[in-house]
């Protein structure tokens, strides 16, 4: 259940024949909706790529972005749609009220005349179950990754607590509230997962830079039963120090491939009206207006 991104959800245009590629993360459901379009009927600009909250174009040729949402760290490339009957030419961009650098995209396809934005948002990216990475690969035993946890990512997990008004008792011994991982839902996990899906007839060990993990199985049930096996986790929450690289062990049975190790209970950090596009600079082909940068 995700509430929807404060500028709504990024918009893509694709033409008959295109591929679409996208990224899923795990644990994730992906729903796409599919809608003609007719660039003829715009009278806004429509920004593509990102989430936006508003999109304006002057009578000057001023176009004003606000309330545009990125993922932190990741690549950004915005594509603004803009309307046929407005003044034709952009003459000065801005994007949640900075000037940024842009180029102008001819019509193509039938498509309305545009600018591009080019860049990377502001910030270290950590997105939805964060996956990490194997070492040199992996081939069944001994698995190794390095990670970094930014600050926000703890902020975050302590503002979800704050929010809920229930109380677990996290002490593995004690009841079955510890040992199911989709009860509180505070706690910053790491996953190992299986395909296809194996039995729980075997254990798996971990340790964050040096310190032993409690490894312990997964059901999708709270009282476990081995035909509802879905892999092994561990809280790491007390362990992250954030912003330090550090490196996850686990001991796996030799010849066992986990289809992925990654992070859960976290939400993709953004980029908003604090963390704007950056880097615009490195892409000499995106050329800012002679004295734009001075009036700012």
């Amino acid at each position: 259940d995700r509430s929807e991104p404060a500028g709504g959800w990024a918009r893509q245009l694709l033409r008959a024949g295109d591929a679409l590629a996208l990224t899923v993360p795990p644990t994730t459901a992906l729903a796409l909706e599919l809608e003609p379009f007719d660039g003829a009927s715009l009278v806004a600009p429509l920004v593509l790529g990102a989430a936006a909250g508003a999109a304006s174009l002057s009578a000057d040729g001023a176009l004003s972005l606000s309330r545009v949402v990125g993922e932190q760290g990741a690549a950004a490339e915005l594509t603004v749609l803009l309307p046929p009957h407005g003044p034709g030419a952009v003459s000065r961009a801005t994007l949640n009220g900075k000037v940024v650098r842009f180029d102008a995209l001819p019509p193509l396809d039938g498509r309305p005349p545009a600018v591009r934005i080019r860049g990377a948002w502001a910030g270290e990216r950590f997105g939805r179950a964060h996956e990490i990475v194997a070492a040199g690969g992996f081939s069944g035993g001994r698995w190794t990754g390095t990670f970094s946890v930014p600050a926000a990512v703890l902020e975050q997990l302590a503002a979800r607590n704050r929010s809920y008004d229930l109380s677990y008792d996290l002490d593995p011994n004690s009841n079955d509230e510890a040992n199911v991982p989709w009860l509180a839902p505070g706690r910053l996990l790491i996953w190992a997962k299986y395909k296809p899906l194996l039995n729980d007839s075997f254990n798996a060990a971990g340790s964050i830079d040096g310190t032993p993990l409690l490894m312990r199985k997964a059901y999708n049930t709270i009282a476990p039963s081995r035909a509802r096996f879905i892999g092994h986790w561990a809280d790491v929450t007390r362990l992250i120090k954030p912003g330090v690289q550090q490196t996850l062990a686990l001991q796996l049975p030799p010849g066992l491939k986990p289809q992925g190790v990654h992070f859960e209970n976290v939400e993709s950090l953004l980029s908003d009206e604090a963390a704007l596009l950056q880097g615009t600079e490195e892409l000499p082909h995106l050329r800012t207006p002679r004295g734009v940068e001075e009036a700012t």
